[in-house]
């Protein structure tokens, strides 16, 4: 365990990683077209990472390896935990995919002093 925290270049990757998904948080609330673009990438790159999940065990089986350890963000396990990471990557990807094309309700047009602008009134061509 290092005695100060501060070192390294693990830090200030972290800090770095954390001002970046902070500042494209904020800026995916503030305008929604980016937050769909960002949405879309993350549900690939899960998509890609459960595929991954699913397939590596399969081949694996296949082959008849004996006792595989596979890597997952909690640990190392054999192929119960793979498929599991896998289909739980797969189905967050794909849901985000989903929701990443849902839109809102159109808002009606706001009153300015008991009228509706001009520019909002939809006009009909004669």
């Amino acid at each position: 365990m290092p005695d100060n925290l501060f070192t390294g270049p693990g830090f200030f990757l972290g800090l770095f990683l954390g001002i970046l998904v902070g500042w494209v948080t904020l800026w995916s609330f503030l305008n929604p077209a980016v937050g769909r673009i960002v949405i879309r990438i993350v549900a690939v790159v899960l998509i890609g990472f459960g595929v991954n999940w699913i397939v590596t065990p399969l081949i694996d089986a296949a082959n008849d390896v004996k006792n595989p350890q596979y890597e997952s963000p909690l640990g190392r396990g054999g192929y119960g935990p793979a498929f599991g990471w896998g289909a739980g990557g797969l189905a967050a990807g794909i849901m985000a995919l989903v929701f990443s094309f849902l839109r809102g309700k159109k808002m009606p047009p706001r009153e300015v002093n008991g009228k509706v602008p001009e520019a909002a009134v939809e006009k009909s061509i004669p």
